[in-house]
């Protein structure tokens, strides 16, 4: 129970080892729960498919909305979304796409990403050659590149190897950069700070940031914090579709136009 509403029938897990401080509510798709696996795979109604089946949503489906580039928090949304949470009239959908050739259906959250472009100082330079899938991961605090693409990135951000952090780059952090992602149709700008965090640095006159993009051994992009800080994103499991706008910037509880997605 969440105070209101309550729901009964909900499967949970006992875990006796973990190294996870809170506990995972489980918003993911049927084909990747961890009972999907094995000898005698199955599937059941995690809390999202609970919503419906007892008639408190219409679609199965959510909302994130974390307004970190302003400080404030944000929020989830079941079943539905705010308008003014995000910019503009439009939510821009993309379907799903399977990266797993032995699954019948995606089992993560992956769309289709035409482009990733660096802007320094108004100069901009794109990082793929060609289409790449994207995985959109809420609980990632990092953003991660195929290995393929990193060392382009690099080059094109000028970055520096950090002193202190030896797994990340550094960069000035008054450096006028934004990265945008293009989905084909429209586009998504987000703000340098929202991958950096200050660290120290051997150098003197500049504050030095510590970028958070690594490098993976994937065939696809993983978008974290920093592409969420600056969307908003519907995520509906029933149509297997994402829906996304920029985020409006706006105080998470100030938002009062919403609307539940019909089934």
């Amino acid at each position: 129970s969440f105070g209101y509403p309550s729901f009964y029938d909900v499967n949970i897990a006992l875990v006796s080892e973990t190294n996870l401080t809170v506990g995972s509510l489980g918003l993911g798709l049927r084909a990747n729960q961890a009972t999907n696996q094995g000898d005698d795979p199955f599937v059941y109604n995690s809390l999202l498919y609970r919503l419906k089946t007892q008639g408190w949503i219409e679609k199965i489906a959510y909302s994130v909305y974390t307004s970190e580039l302003n400080g404030t928090g944000g929020g989830i949304f079941f079943g539905g979304l705010y308008h003014d949470l995000y910019k503009g009239n439009v939510l821009y959908t993309l379907p799903l796409v399977n990266v797993d050739p032995e699954l019948d259906e995606p089992a993560r959250f992956h769309i289709t990403l035409q482009n990733l472009t660096t802007s320094i100082n108004g100069t901009n330079s794109s990082v793929l050659s060609e289409k790449y899938p994207a995985l959109l991961s809420t609980g990632s605090m990092f953003t991660y590149l195929p290995e393929e693409l990193f060392d382009s990135f690099v080059d094109e951000m000028d970055l520096e190897k950090g002193a202190k952090h030896k797994d990340l780059y550094v960069i000035p952090c008054d450096t006028n950069a934004t990265f945008i992602y293009d989905f084909g149709g429209f586009e998504i700008e987000t703000p340098l700070s929202g991958y950096t965090f200050k660290v120290e640095s051997n150098r003197t006159a500049d504050d030095m940031c510590a970028v958070m993009v690594k490098p993976h051994n994937k065939s696809y992009l993983t978008l974290g914090n920093g592409f969420f800080a600056a969307t908003y994103v519907l995520f509906n499991l029933e149509d297997l579709e994402i829906s996304m706008a920029p985020a409006s910037g706006i105080e998470y509880l100030d938002a009062f136009d919403y609307e539940y997605i019909e089934g």
